[in-house]
């Protein structure tokens, strides 16, 4: 006899396929998972309606516990398969969706190689969602991939290869996804679609509106726009030449060899912008800064610039680019806490943000409270680069002593404009 691990489909008895239920018929045991004693089985209501009760038998696996009681589970129930088998029975083991997409039968397999097992296919659930959501997949040419939330931290080169990403367990990772669709614009599409196939299904478009509470049982489909990705960086040949010619100039006449190859990209794009053959000797990059920025970038961290003129300067189209100085809200505390508007927007930053991307390219205020903040417990990247005679020169010394991860100025320049630039540098040498 042999083992059948059957795919009952996302939870509506009607998408059950008539193999499955041929099969399930002429069971002599069907093994139901639980998560735990009490807990409801989604697979039991299913199976309930066309099989006797008698054949059923629970099998119950923990929420939460230790990966050696979870094998511990595994190991008895793939000992009392391999018992009731033997002794000439037709043995199923029924799964939601289908058993090959993160079924708890894959564990069970491996632990019986040596019994004959035949795997009857499920409607996965993600193909109910993109039903549900009237949502194309792929077509063509395309690509998809499914995941859970913890690999959306390479959300970057997932939408670079895939041109439709499903999120599986949503749940977990609902405000990772919510912050990435604020990230990414070329997210063209983006649902969240909970308790599909059953009574209480509901679908969200999340471009539009978040759910109030966090759905346990959920899946994220998000379809990636992939033909305006980084246009703003797509210039005419006649452009391209005068840049690249602009920067073998700044080469002929700037010594750049005692930097690596993304500092240059980066000290020049600055020249660029400055005109400032001498800037170069001012210019700083902390021990770690490639790692840390290239890491927050991929993570969809948001930017925080300290004036409207660095939001102009980088755009919103990369990552979500936001600058509270003219917020009424920040007018009214700065005025009732005799602060400038520049340090209270920063004080927001750090109240709304877990990750956070600091471009300052004007007030010192603003960088003296990044400083000031920076033991709060946030993943924090710096351009430091305010310009001025006020406490623009101690802001960045103070930047440079500490322990965040920063690219600077050192002395009294800077500005706007180089602050901008220095991002724009970044992203190109790690998001295009």
């Amino acid at each position: 006899m042999k083992l059948f691990g059957i795919g009952i489909g996302p939870g509506d008895i009607k998408l059950l396929t008539f193999k499955a239920l041929e099969i399930l018929k002429k069971s002599d045991k069907v093994y139901v998972p639980q998560s735990d004693a009490l807990g409801r089985s989604l697979a039991y209501e299913i199976v309930k309606r066309y099989i006797d009760e008698s054949k059923i038998s629970f099998y119950c696996f923990p929420m939460k516990n230790s990966q050696e009681d979870i094998n511990r589970r595994y190991d008895e129930l793939a000992k009392r398969l391999r018992e009731d088998i033997k002794k000439g029975m037709t043995v199923s083991y029924v799964t939601l969706g289908d058993p090959s997409i993160f079924s708890t039968f894959n564990y069970l397999s491996k632990r019986l190689k040596d019994i004959e097992i035949e795997i009857i296919p499920g409607i996965a659930s993600f193909l109910a969602a993109s039903a549900v959501a009237k949502m194309e997949i792929v077509s063509k040419g395309e690509s998809f991939c499914v995941v859970e939330p913890e690999h959306l931290s390479n959300f970057h080169e997932l939408s670079k290869l895939f041109n439709t990403i499903i999120v599986m367990k949503a749940y977990r990772g609902l405000k990772k996804i919510t912050e990435l669709i604020e990230a990414y614009p070329q997210i063209s599409n983006a649902y969240l679609v909970c308790r599909v196939g059953l009574e209480d299904e509901k679908i969200f478009d999340l471009k539009k509106e978040i759910p109030s509470e966090n759905p346990y049982l959920s899946i994220a489909l998000l379809k990636i726009e992939k033909n305006n990705d980084f246009q703003d960086f797509i210039s005419s040949d006649k452009g391209d030449c005068i840049e690249k010619e602009s920067f073998d100039i700044i080469e002929s006449l700037v010594n750049l060899k005692n930097f690596q190859e993304e500092e240059k990209t980066v000290l020049k794009r600055i020249i660029h912008a400055s005109g400032d053959l001498e800037i170069v000797k001012d210019i700083k990059f902390s021990p770690n800064w490639k790692d840390k920025i290239k890491k927050l970038l991929l993570e969809g961290a948001p930017v925080i610039t300290d004036v409207e003129m660095v939001k102009v300067g980088i755009g919103n189209k990369y990552r979500p680019v936001k600058c509270f100085i003219n917020d009424p809200e920040i007018i009214k505390r700065a005025r009732e806490g005799n602060l400038t508007r520049a340090e209270t927007a920063i004080k927001k930053a750090f109240e709304l943000f877990e990750k956070i991307i600091f471009v300052i390219g004007n007030a010192p205020t603003a960088l003296l409270e990044v400083l000031n903040l920076k033991n709060k417990g946030k993943d924090i990247f710096v351009i430091g680069m305010p310009v001025g005679f006020v406490n623009a020169k101690e802001s960045k010394e103070r930047l440079i002593d500490s322990d965040l991860e920063y690219i600077t100025i050192a002395g009294y320049k800077g500005g706007s404009p180089l602050a901008a630039a220095t991002f724009n540098a970044l992203l190109r040498l790690y998001l295009k």
